[in-house]
This record gives structure tokens, sequence and C-alpha cells, in this order.
């Protein structure tokens, strides 16, 4: 029994790692760091794109995500494909955290 006389309110902001782990058709293992506020995704930080176990890429976002800056490591060879796969991602993210509290884990 909890004898604690208080409650958890509403989530006024977090950081939580995003994975598409569970994407069983991914290209690119892709993981982030999602800064929030409430069930609004603010930020993306220490983005990692990985390909066949080679980081080709980093990346982070800002302004509401609206703003992408990506870096491309020499190993990245299909930055158009790479691009549009972190761009899914971001909107992955946002869906993800409008639809789901992050406190509700996989682990």
């Amino acid at each position: 029994m909890n004898d604690n006389k208080l409650t958890y309110g509403r989530l006024v902001s977090a950081t939580v790692e995003i994975t598409n782990t569970t994407d069983e058709y991914r290209k690119y293992d892709i993981s982030a760091e999602a800064g929030m506020t409430e069930s609004k995704v603010d930020t993306i930080n220490n983005g990692r794109v990985v390909k066949d176990g080679v980081e080709v890429a980093a990346f982070s976002a800002w302004g509401s995500v609206e703003t992408l800056n990506i870096i491309y490591y020499p190993a990245a060879t299909d930055r158009i494909e790479l691009h549009s796969a972190v761009e899914d991602f971001i909107k992955g993210a946002v869906s993800l955290a409008s639809s789901r509290s992050p406190f509700e884990t996989n682990i």
C-alpha cells in the first residue's frame, strides 16, 4: 500500500531516447535524444545514424524540430536516402510523442 500523500502531475519536460530498433525493415539504425515539453518534441540531440555497424551521420534538430543539422561522415555514400531516413525518423518521433507518454517504455 502506498502511504505517500503525493502523486505525479502532468509531464512538464523530459529528455527521452528514441530509436528505430523495432522497425524490422530499417536500412539504418537511428537513435536520438528527444527534448520534450508535455507531449511535444522541441529538440532532437545526439542523433546517430549507423549502417552495417558504421556510423554514417550525426544530426540534431531544434526550433520545434523545424531546423535540421546533419553531419555526414565519409562512409555516407547515399546521402539523399540517408537524409530522407533522418527526416522520417524525426516525423516519427514527433508522432510518437504526441500519441504516447515517454514513461510508457519498451523496457
